[in-house]
């Protein structure tokens, strides 16, 4: 476009500027170039040109003209003050950045649509750990729970099974409470998260060391010999990494953790 440099009004226009927008010739010629932008914006583009006409060029990034049919197309525009057969006019280069700016927009939306998802991953995050705090909460609550039922409800008849019954079933009895206090004592687990490499045998066999039992009483309750208990202990020792050393194996089978 080809404008007046004191008034600001149209005097040339090319035929593509009339394409893009839908005016002819005449619509356009002789009109000031703020009457083709949105009403709110024509203040700040009055402005602009005058600021335009003091500095001689202008840059502007986003200048919205309306076309015929009411789209609002966006523009940039580079405008340059000179001279022409002695008298002062304007020239605006304008390039079509509607496309680019449905696409900003569009990335804006996207950012922002981006930041709610992370807001929202934070609080099912956040909901998440609450429910795996009152999960591990509840779990112990229940392990406690089992343990006092077994040593209140469990532990007694045991006690009295042992004292009715002969050398076999107190045998029994004995390694079933053994067990029992491995369940609820999670001695087993603790052996198995270390990676020990016990054999189920040997577990028996600290279970019941632990509960108190000498060699004697171990080979009655499992039904073997002597020698072989010692055997156990042997190996037991040796994978707790305590072989050779001045260590009580019943009381370090007590306080492992």
């Amino acid at each position: 476009m080809i404008l007046d440099e004191k008034t600001g009004q149209i005097t040339d226009v090319n035929p593509y500027q009339l394409e893009m927008l839908g005016y002819s010739r005449g619509e356009m010629i002789g009109q000031p170039i703020w009457e083709f932008g949105p009403e709110k914006d024509r203040t700040r583009n009055k402005e602009g040109f005058q600021i335009l006409r003091k500095k001689g060029f202008l840059h502007c990034d986003e200048l919205p003209m309306r076309a015929k049919d009411g789209r609002l197309i966006d523009f940039e525009v580079n405008s340059n003050v000179y001279l022409a057969d002695g008298v002062k006019v304007i020239q605006c280069n304008l390039r079509d950045i509607t496309e680019r700016k449905r696409a900003e927009q569009a990335l804006r939306e996207t950012e922002e649509k981006l930041v709610e998802k992370n807001l929202l991953l934070e609080q099912k995050n956040v909901a998440l750990s609450e429910i795996m705090e009152q999960i591990r909460h509840e779990r112990n609550r229940l392990q406690a729970q089992v343990q006092a039922n077994v040593e209140r409800l469990v532990m007694p008849v045991l006690e009295n099974l042992k004292a009715s019954c002969g050398p076999v079933g107190e045998r029994y009895a004995a390694l079933l409470e053994a067990n029992l206090k491995e369940i609820t004592s999670g001695f087993g687990n603790t052996i198995s998260s270390r990676m020990l490499g016990l054999t189920q045998k040997e577990i028996d066999v600290c279970n019941l060391i632990r509960n108190g039992y000498g060699s004697k009483q171990i080979s009655d309750s499992l039904g073997v010999s002597t020698r072989t208990i010692e055997t156990h202990r042997n190996n037991i020792r040796k994978k707790l990494g305590i072989a050779g050393k001045d260590v009580n194996l019943t009381t370090y089978l007590r306080y492992l953790r």
